[in-house]
């Protein structure tokens, strides 16, 4: 596995706006090795478009390595690399030769549970909670009805609300009603199912960065976005 990480002269990870180096590192089985290093920090005076380009540049650059560890992990450039480009971003937290090791095993988790919900027929993962347990207690989340037909779904806030509950068993529910209304969600990011799951029901949507927040609106194909 390799683990990017974007850190100062001293080794302290930092954010990618700041000055700083992106070193790779690469598992050796015992331990972790650099194998690579260079100068990096993200341009605060181009605007969407620059910060765009930078990321795709970045992840040409260290590919096929999709693994970021930073010291921050909330705002348009982190979402549009997990959203846009395939990255899972996690926060640096205590030494960072511990934290490599915690993000290794954060990743083997993610691959077991994907691969067990790629097992499930039909509902995927939206029938478990955290930590896989069917969970079909949960009360549907309120969502807003609006005077021209759409819906609204604070995402982020219904997960802070009700730790038993995921972006599936929140969102598949509104997703497979029958018929479709245009539905807009509030989220940080999109979740890895997103994109499958809307692809299998004949689902479009559009997101728009706001304040390093996402809002996503999902549409029949049949129609267009409001």
């Amino acid at each position: 596995m390799q683990i990017a990480v974007h850190v100062d002269d001293s080794g302290r990870p930092l954010g990618l706006h700041e000055p700083g180096r992106l070193r790779i590192y690469q598992g050796t089985g015992t331990g972790w090795a650099l194998s690579s290093e260079f100068p990096f920090r993200l341009p605060r005076e181009e605007g969407v478009a620059g910060l765009r380009w930078a990321l795709g540049r970045l992840a040409d650059e260290i590919a096929p390595c999709r693994v970021l560890l930073s010291a921050e992990v909330r705002g348009f450039a982190y979402a549009y690399l997990q959203d846009q480009l395939g990255f899972h971003v996690w926060k640096s937290e205590g030494p960072l030769e511990g934290q490599l090791a915690a993000v290794a095993e954060g990743e083997d988790r993610i691959a077991t549970e994907a691969c067990a919900c790629d097992s499930v027929p039909e509902g995927g993962c939206g029938s478990c909670g955290p930590g896989g347990v069917p969970d079909a207690a949960l009360p549907p989340v309120p969502v807003e009805d609006r005077a021209d037909g759409t819906r609204f779904l604070d995402l982020a806030a219904a997960l802070a609300g009700d730790r038993r509950r995921n972006s599936m068993t929140v969102l598949g529910p509104l997703l497979a009603e029958a018929p479709f209304r245009p539905l807009m969600v509030r989220m940080d990011h999109l979740p890895r199912w997103f994109r499958r799951s809307l692809a299998e029901r004949g689902l479009a949507f559009t997101e728009e960065p706001r304040d390093g927040v996402l809002f996503v609106t999902v549409t029949s194909r049949e129609s267009p976005a409001p």
